[in-house]
């Protein structure tokens, strides 16, 4: 099984029992699609930030491009980075990944707020 030692794609089957993998995650019929998309891109560590994406930063700096003090991974993002906390304050970093209602929807309703932060400090860097 060569997915199974993508680090990516364990971490997900990690999380799951067996009976789970492959199954629909509740929150998909639930939601609309963009927030579908951002609790996927959490649960997969596919957030668009340096430590997701090494290979493509292999001679950058890590450390997060918004705040310079910890490296740029999501749990920073998501949880301890100044720039984000206003969105984050109340979102521990498991509720990204539990499947109950309240969870996801506050998971969505925050992860939208933090590509929002995203986009605009971005602008302000360009």
């Amino acid at each position: 099984m060569q997915q199974r030692k993508k680090s990516k794609i364990r971490d997900l089957i990690i999380q799951k029992s067996t009976k789970e993998i492959g199954r629909r995650p509740k929150y998909i019929p639930k939601l609309d699609r963009q927030y579908c998309t951002n609790i996927f891109q959490v649960r997969a560590r596919m957030m668009r930030v340096a430590a997701n994406y090494k290979n493509n930063n292999e001679n950058q700096d890590l450390r997060c491009k918004w705040c310079a003090v910890q490296e740029e991974t999501q749990r920073h993002i998501l949880t301890t980075c100044t720039k984000f906390k206003i969105a984050t304050s109340n979102t521990p970093y498991a509720m990204y990944f539990q499947d109950d209602k309240e969870s996801y929807t506050t998971a969505a309703k925050t992860l939208r707020k933090i590509k929002e932060i995203m986009t605009s400090l971005d602008q302000n860097i360009s």
